[in-house]
């Protein structure tokens, strides 16, 4: 049986519901899903919602409770401490699961992966590989980068999706490692727990298909012929007002009016660009009556969802 792991915030609740939910509909077997949250209580409403789907065997969620570090560069709006929650996976995960499916809240899944899954798996057990992860960056494309992190291998991966063998990342005490890295290289830590496992894992990953976790370029629609997952990373969130209408939104979208039966997804600060694309919007010809009255009502509702 397949066990996913969700790790996240009173911030992203509604988007960690879309994403499991999604993950939950393409599924054909059924699957255990674990959650790590600063404030479980907050979830509860939207934790009714998923467990209503007939593939989730069980769904734990257990209060992150190792508080007591200090956490680097934690200064960008879209990031908070919930990033390194995964780090701490071995104080809350039964141990007794040989294999650990991590994905990011900001994921959407489009189609079934288990056969996917099964493919990484097997591999890693053959190979001895104790991660799975999409290659993000490499000594060619990223050489300044990997000197100032200081990294000694050629590869890194994207962290939003990875196969953990969870056997050994317990029996190895990694999570004694990774605090470690991250105490010495405190200030060199751009990318969060993701630069830390990197320095840690240090090249000896398997890679996986950018099917598997798919992250567009600004502007760029999807170009792989099957994708699994896909993954909005990076500050462009696609319930953020300016972005709803794009084009690569609509995969969120939908999977939100899936799960919540309403329109859009929108959050807005109500800043000065903010207002100024809600005007260009209701004074467009280009979108209909309907549309408008519904993004607005979504922006509206996703505050009392929230």
């Amino acid at each position: 049986m397949y066990n996913f792991l969700y790790c996240f915030d009173s911030n992203y609740n509604i988007q960690a519901a879309v994403s499991i939910s999604s993950l939950a509909e393409k599924l054909e077997d059924k699957a255990n899903f674990y959650i790590i949250h600063n404030n479980p209580q907050s979830f509860k409403t939207h934790l009714k919602k998923i467990k209503k789907f007939k593939n989730i065997n069980t769904i734990d969620v257990f209060k992150f409770k190792d508080t007591e570090y200090d956490f680097p560069n934690l200064n960008e709006v879209h990031v908070s401490q919930a990033t390194y929650f995964r780090m701490f996976i071995e104080n809350y995960i039964p141990k007794s699961i040989e294999h650990l499916i991590y994905i990011d809240p900001d994921i959407v899944c489009l189609d079934n992966p288990t056969e996917m899954f099964d493919d990484i798996i097997v591999k890693m057990i053959e190979r001895k590989i104790p991660l799975a992860g999409l290659t993000e960056g490499t000594l060619d494309t990223s050489a300044t980068y990997f000197k100032n992190l200081g990294m000694k291998n050629d590869k890194y991966f994207n962290a939003g999706m990875i196969v953990i063998d969870f056997h050994h990342w317990v029996n190895q005490h990694t999570l004694k490692k990774l605090l470690q890295i991250m105490k010495k290289n405190y200030h060199r830590i751009i990318y969060w727990d993701q630069d830390i496992m990197n320095l840690h894992f240090d090249g000896n990953y398997l890679e996986i298909p950018r099917s598997m976790n798919y992250i567009p370029a600004d502007g760029v629609t999807m170009s792989e012929k099957k994708t699994y997952f896909h993954h909005y990373a990076g500050s462009k969130k696609p319930w953020y007002f300016e972005n709803v209408f794009n084009d690569i939104s609509e995969y969120y979208q939908q999977a939100y009016k899936n799960l919540f039966n309403n329109k859009f997804h929108v959050t807005m600060k109500f800043k000065k660009h903010e207002i100024k694309v809600l005007i260009n919007i209701l004074i467009s010809r280009k979108f209909k009556l309907r549309n408008k009255i519904q993004l607005i009502y979504g922006t509206f509702k996703t505050k009392i969802l929230g």
